[in-house]
């Protein structure tokens, strides 16, 4: 993602913080994968599929891994943030992971599409897609 995100040259078109987010999210979108799908999941009526009740369970479960090894001391790269900032950094990675369900694939890429032509770096729901 990095080397993507500098061919398109996608740093000068978000701030840092979301440019952080996004990288974060690339590295923790799979934590604790456990191998199989949500749809097996959800049909299994697994324990990830029962805590999560049936809504994305893979990605709500990446999500809440990543962060409480965050919670840790020594893995917390966000101690230095404020309070704000810490909660714009937490929505959005939760918001990057979740949209890695295959489940949104299409309605997230109709709208990204719909929105490149248009894109205005100053409308925080045309970042929100890129980050």
């Amino acid at each position: 993602m990095y080397s993507i995100s500098r061919k398109v040259d996608i740093p000068s078109k978000i701030g840092d913080l979301e440019l952080l987010i996004l990288l974060t999210s690339c590295i923790c979108h799979d934590l604790d994968h456990p191998g199989y799908n949500n749809i097996y999941q959800i049909n299994a009526k697994t324990e990830l599929a029962i805590r999560y009740n049936d809504i994305s369970p893979l990605e709500n479960h990446h999500c809440s891994v990543a962060f409480r090894i965050l919670e840790n001391e020594e893995c917390n790269i966000f101690k230095s943030f404020s309070s704000d900032e810490f909660k714009q950094i937490r929505e959005g990675i939760i918001r990057c992971i979740l949209a890695t369900d295959m489940a949104r694939h299409n309605e997230i890429l109709t709208n990204f599409k719909e929105i490149i032509p248009v894109f205005d770096a100053s409308d925080k729901s045309h970042v929100n897609l890129v980050s």
